[in-house]
């Protein structure tokens, strides 16, 4: 059977499985990083590269464009985090941590936060060297950090299954969830929702829970395996702003929603693969996740699937969507990386 690609160009400079993606907020520029310890700078329309970033020795796992595009972050898992001009494709700040899990940027100010494998969670302003302060922790891994929508706490999610909640403002802790109130394992997945009241992880341990931020009170854990015998690793999860919903997908190919105001679970989906993403539209209530080599879209409300969208003959590993929600990005275990017009 033939593959049907549905995509409006495919970038080909990657030689090895392709593992993060971002979008500038035009969309106009992309930048990707893989496993053949590369990252490009590019353009959407033409595929032409705007500039590389050298010096990775290890496969980049984490690059994303600062709040007003003018940086860009590659991190990789040697620890090595370097932060690049976008105008001129010039290096301006690089960092050496432990090996790095997680980054992302401030949502005003030019501040990247990072997550290491050691739990060390960084702060830095970028460039130069005015912050540079470390979130103690207890010892395990930081596997998932998010920055709330105004950049004044951070919740970060650990390998053991603990959740903390820090204030980004002066490097301390708000608060956590250990012991019995938290997962059994790794955190995969974490979100807020708009408003910063609430808090969403996923977790290997087949669980998702809903948290209160300002007191790190669990409000509900939610079951999201068919039996007790086989977890369903927990792989996205997102809010439905202003619908009151939550959106779990699974490595067994199970996509869930949730009302969040009572916790009923609304629908469950089965699709064909696991779901490595999940990412919710901001403004309309549309879950798109990534299955295998396809995009898929479904209305959150009715649980259907509006759109889909093919092109990859291997694993998504990474997929993001543009901010005027006109175009998709999905980088693969094929080494391509594909751009596809959404609306």
């Amino acid at each position: 059977l033939e593959l049907v690609d549905d995509s409006a160009l495919t970038f080909t400079s990657h030689t090895d499985s392709v593992l993060c993606c971002s979008f500038d907020k035009t969309g106009s520029l992309a930048v990707t990083g893989g496993q053949d310890e590369k990252a490009y700078v590019w353009y959407t329309g033409t595929g032409v590269v705007k500039f590389e970033c050298p010096g990775h020795t290890e496969s980049v796992i984490s690059v994303h464009f600062n709040h007003d595009d003018s940086l860009v972050v590659t991190a990789d898992m040697d620890g090595v985090v370097q932060v690049f001009d976008v105008a001129s494709g010039t290096k301006v700040w690089n960092f050496d941590a432990t090996e790095i899990t997680w980054t992302e940027w401030h949502p005003t100010a030019n501040i990247l936060f990072a997550g290491t494998i050691d739990g060390s969670c960084w702060k830095w302003s970028v460039p130069g060297d005015d912050i540079c302060s470390l979130f103690q922790t207890s010892g395990s891994g930081s596997s998932c950090g998010k920055l709330f929508d105004n950049g004044t706490k951070c919740a970060v999610g650990y390998m053991e299954g603990s959740i903390k909640v820090w204030d980004t403002e002066n490097v301390q802790l708000i608060g956590s969830v250990t012991g019995k109130e938290a997962h059994e394992s790794n955190v995969n997945c974490i979100t807020c929702s708009s408003d910063g009241s609430l808090i969403a992880t996923g977790s290997e341990d087949g669980t998702a829970k809903i948290i209160r931020s300002t007191n790190c009170r669990v409000l509900k854990t939610l079951q999201c395996s068919l039996s007790d015998e086989d977890k369903e690793s927990i792989e996205g999860i997102g809010f439905l702003q202003g619908h009151t919903l939550l959106a779990v997908g699974t490595n067994d190919g199970n996509l869930r929603i949730f009302d969040v105001s009572t916790f009923v679970l609304r629908s469950l989906v089965s699709v064909s693969a696991p779901i490595v993403k999940l990412v919710c539209d901001e403004d309309q209530p549309l879950v798109y996740i990534a299955s295998f080599g396809n995009i898929e879209r479904y209305d959150a409300r009715t649980a259907q699937m509006d759109k889909k969208w093919t092109g990859h003959d291997n694993r998504i590993l990474d997929f993001v969507i543009s901010g005027d929600k006109q175009k998709a990005l999905s980088v693969a275990d094929d080494t391509l990386c594909k751009i596809y017009v959404i609306r």
